[in-house]
């Protein structure tokens, strides 16, 4: 399989590496503030927007048509991540309200995942 390469897709490929090992290391840290976590899952949902950029760049896209149709682009979570993120950061409180949007969100995605799927 060919891959075309040229320096934005290097770049897009730092970012997906960095984005990885930043969201998972806020992820599992143990000494977490709970705007952490908020901001290690917003930052990976922002990585997987970088996949989505990546793979059309590099023309993977174009030679496996059946990951077109994968949800990598799944950015109708930001908004409710930055406002969990900001609420943490300067509340004690939980955003409880929240949290459903993005449980929403996940469900929405797993229907996309699984209804779209080619056997």
């Amino acid at each position: 399989m060919q891959v075309y390469f040229d320096w934005v897709v290097l770049i897009q490929l730092f970012c997906i590496v960095q984005g990885f090992t930043t969201g998972i290391y806020l992820l599992v840290t143990k000494k977490q503030q709970p705007s952490h976590k908020w901001l290690g899952w917003l930052l990976l949902g922002l990585t997987l927007q970088i996949i989505d950029y990546f793979l059309s760049r590099s023309g993977i896209y174009y030679r496996n048509r059946w990951l077109y149709f994968s949800p990598f682009f799944f950015s109708w979570s930001f908004g409710p991540l930055i406002y969990c993120y900001v609420k943490a950061g300067f509340s004690k409180k939980r955003p409880r309200i929240v949290l459903a949007l993005c449980a929403g969100n996940g469900a929405i995605y797993f229907l996309f995942t699984f209804s779209f799927s080619t056997s």
